[in-house]
């Protein structure tokens, strides 16, 4: 495993063509992605860490999207210029993903190959994010409805204290973030959605396609909000397919 503050590889592979950087959603770390090389011999996972969780637990949240870039500018710069990439976010990490890709077109720096949207809606839609400025009790309420976080975990109030300041920061990084271009971006966008996912459905998945001049695919899995994970070698299949075809 190669690990920096920023960057976790959990297996190098450097004769793979591409890597694919890969976004937490709220509350989500690194390890999220540990397992992905398994589906994706000919690629690198390159899994992105925020300050605040996992072995960052000791830093603060990024609470601001303008300010998180500037640092994954710093931080993934020398990474970008190595070989070709893509990127890849769900929920909170493919807004993170989409709005680090404006910055690099903005500073003329390399560009990703495709840009991976899982369970976000189309950021030019300007949804609101849910509780994020509501009180612990209610945070917690939405939490329970949108699955992700395991039982245990709600239920512990230690745990609960740890990850509740990072799930508050991240939500209130989308909320806040103020949506600013007039026009699409270059990058092809594939776009993830699952039918039960209220927050991110399939046509707002489908509004992508406004957001680049270049390709736009959708795909829909059953499911509701974190299908990420109950469709992982899917996804993967479809997203190798799309690398395979930009190294070819």
């Amino acid at each position: 495993m190669l690990m920096d503050k920023w960057v976790s590889i959990a297996t190098p592979n450097p004769a793979a063509p591409t890597r694919l950087f890969c976004f937490p959603y709220a509350g989500g770390g690194a390890s999220a992605y540990r397992e992905w090389h398994r589906w994706l011999p000919q690629v690198e996972v390159a899994a992105v860490q925020l300050p605040g969780r996992e072995n960052r637990l000791g830093e603060r949240p990024v609470a601001a999207m303008d300010r998180l870039l500037d640092l994954l500018v710093e931080a993934l710069d020398p990474l970008l210029r190595q070989r070709p990439f893509a990127f890849f976010g769900h929920s909170m990490g493919a807004r993170i993903a989409y709005a680090l890709t404006r910055r690099l077109e903005q500073d003329g720096a390399p560009l990703p190959s495709w840009l991976f949207a899982s369970g976000s809606p189309a950021p030019w839609l300007r949804i609101p994010e849910a509780a994020w400025a509501e009180p612990d009790d209610r945070l917690l309420a939405w939490l329970a409805d949108l699955g992700g976080t395991p039982p245990e975990v709600l239920d512990s109030p230690d745990l609960m204290q740890l990850a509740l300041p990072v799930i508050r920061a991240d939500l209130t990084l989308g909320a806040t973030w103020q949506y600013p271009y007039t026009t699409p971006s270059s990058v092809p966008v594939h776009a993830f959605a699952a039918t039960d996912d209220d927050y991110a459905t399939p046509e707002r998945a489908r509004a992508w396609e406004r957001e680049t001049t270049g390709p736009c695919r959708v795909s829909v899995f059953p499911g509701g909000h974190f299908f990420l994970h109950e469709h992982t070698a899917q996804i993967l299949r479809l997203i190798d397919e799309d690398l395979l075809s930009v190294a070819r």
